[in-house]
């Protein structure tokens, strides 16, 4: 492994007595599980439940969590209970982080909340951060970037290394406020794109409308079925789909 790269990591979790981790099964968290696992410390690893999480997510959540032989639990959050979060204005990330972490809390209290946000995460906009500052959140991969952290998980054969990068499906919600019924509706037509074989994948709506998008390096296997895709997410209740021809910006990942 790049010790050297991944050594503060490593010492700052021995430092910790009890930590639980909030843990999505991804490859961020996926390491920093690992890496408490890998230094003997009293760990374990959470996943929190919601209408947000897909149930793909959870159940590879689940499967990696099994696979690795971790410490690890689902705890059930209900976000549609919490007004400020269903508002969805520039605040839901945070009084989502805020309400998740509030779970995490009294149910494992005593023990530090570790996650997995890097170095490329730092240097983001994002609001949940401040609920992670409030809670006192450790993260022992800040001054790791992703792609690091990939490396480093293919050095260990986590299954992660090579998994998209994905966000909760609050966030494909556009300027109206969130749904049970808005949040299935989006799950099921990315199912239809998972199931032609796309994994990096994003519906996002706005009404009736929803757009697709998946990785740049796969908008022209979208574009050449683009008709089959759009008629099968039609038949989830959307009026007009359209197709992104840029891609995803992030990751090249098919």
């Amino acid at each position: 492994m790049e010790a050297e790269v991944a050594e503060p990591a490593i010492k700052q979790l021995k430092k910790l007595k009890k930590v639980v981790v909030a843990y999505s099964g991804g490859a961020d968290s996926t390491l920093v599980t690992y890496l408490c696992k890998m230094t003997g410390i009293d760990y374990v690893a959470v996943t929190v439940n919601s209408e947000v999480l897909s149930r793909d997510e959870l159940e590879n959540a689940i499967r990696v969590a099994e696979i690795l032989n971790l410490n690890h639990e689902v705890i059930n959050v209900s976000l549609l209970d919490v007004p400020e979060f269903v508002r969805n204005d520039q605040k839901r990330c945070y009084h989502c982080k805020k309400t998740i972490l509030t779970a995490i809390k009294s149910t494992f209290n005593g023990r530090t909340i570790v996650d997995g946000s890097n170095a490329d995460d730092m240097n983001e906009n994002r609001p949940g951060r401040k609920a992670l500052q409030e809670f006192g959140v450790i993260s022992p991969l800040k001054h790791l970037t992703k792609n690091e952290i990939r490396t480093i998980s293919n050095e260990l054969s986590l299954p992660t290394w090579n998994r998209p990068s994905n966000s909760c499906l609050a966030t494909r919600v556009n300027g109206e406020e969130i749904s049970e019924e808005k949040l299935r509706k989006i799950e099921e037509a990315e199912n239809v794109l998972r199931n032609f074989g796309f994994k990096l994948i994003r519906v996002r709506t706005r009404g009736d409308n929803a757009t697709v998008q998946v990785a740049r390096n796969r908008v022209q296997d979208l574009m050449r079925i683009k008709k089959e895709i759009s008629a099968r997410i039609k038949k989830l209740g959307f009026q007009h789909v359209l197709f992104d021809p840029e891609g995803y910006p992030s990751e090249e990942i098919k």
